[in-house]
């Protein structure tokens, strides 16, 4: 494998390779698999559905500070809507009290545009000086049309955590993604994109916070992410990445009449500071059972109910 591009022609599928950073996935510093620890200490009523914990999250500090940006809800959760705007709390400790702002931080966008109805899953990182808090939307989304749904991610950004946050011109900057899950990296700013979207199951990189192109595809991505990120809120000028962080597992119980939500660690190695081969294996074997658990279930009676009727 050469580790510079050939001066001949090429095919577009050896053009892309030598676009990407490196050549090969295991050379790649924004490649990784990832691993997951089931957490201790944290009780769940032995798993009968009355205690369920999601979304980890953190404050970010400024000066002598905290700011914590937050998801709230202008009507319950999981109703017709999901109409929820980004606000955003202060305390002088993380232990509170914290004074909320009552207000908007990042609007809704005007009627037509794709964040008409929601800007959520706040992630703020201080970057170039100034405050970048990216954000997500779920467009064609209301009133009766939930199956037809599309989500990106936007930006805002602010001088000051008090904002006012103005939105990227760009805007969306990332067309994929369920969660938003952003660190820096070296120069400019790395995102992992989950579920939804044409380009799920990636990390991407745009040097200059804004404009981000695929980087490394992914899988068994770690869902509502909240990575350890020690250079998120220090302005620094070469971001070293993350090793590990929290997720969530919405699908914990074992019957309908149970579900809740629960909080697990990840690992990985997106990190200028590790280097682990077992982490950038290309080669990882999972067992039968996890891909037996995705099978048809009703809709394979369905279609064997469908082929008995035609035969």
């Amino acid at each position: 494998m050469p580790s510079e591009k050939p001066d001949f022609p090429l095919s577009a599928a050896a053009e892309r390779m030598f676009e990407s950073p490196a050549p090969r996935a295991q050379d790649n510093e924004l490649y990784t698999q990832f691993k997951y620890t089931r957490l201790k200490g944290l009780d769940y009523n032995n798993g009968d559905g009355t205690v369920s914990r999601r979304d980890p999250s953190r404050p970010i500090w400024v000066g002598d500070r905290y700011y914590l940006y937050f998801q709230a809800f202008n009507e319950p959760s999981g109703t017709k809507g999901d109409w929820c705007p980004i606000s955003m709390a202060y305390a002088d400790s993380p232990d509170g009290p914290w004074t909320r702002v009552g207000k908007m931080m990042v609007p809704f966008g005007k009627k037509g545009e794709w964040d008409e109805d929601q800007t959520q899953d706040p992630h703020p990182i201080i970057y170039k000086g100034k405050i970048y808090l990216y954000y997500k939307a779920a467009y064609n989304k209301w009133p009766d049309i939930r199956d037809k749904y599309a989500v990106a991610h936007g930006l805002a950004i602010a001088d000051n955590p008090m904002g006012p946050f103005k939105k990227h011109p760009l805007n969306p900057v990332l067309n994929s993604g369920h969660e938003t899950t952003y660190f820096p990296f070296k120069e400019g700013i790395a995102a992992l994109a989950i579920k939804d979207g044409n380009e799920a199951n990636t990390i991407q990189y745009a040097k200059d916070g804004v404009n981000f192109n695929i980087a490394a595809t992914v899988e068994l991505t770690p869902t509502a992410a909240g990575a350890f990120t020690p250079d998120a809120f220090t302005g620094t000028d070469y971001g070293r990445g993350i090793t590990w962080g929290m997720c969530h597992f919405i699908n914990a119980a074992t019957t309908r009449d149970k579900q809740h939500s629960i909080i697990a660690r990840f690992d990985c190695d997106l990190s200028l500071d590790c280097n682990e081969p077992s982490l950038k294996s290309t080669g990882v074997w999972h067992r039968p059972e996890v891909y037996f658990k995705q099978g048809l279930g009703k809709l394979r009676k369905k279609r064997e109910k469908t082929q008995i009727e035609n035969n």
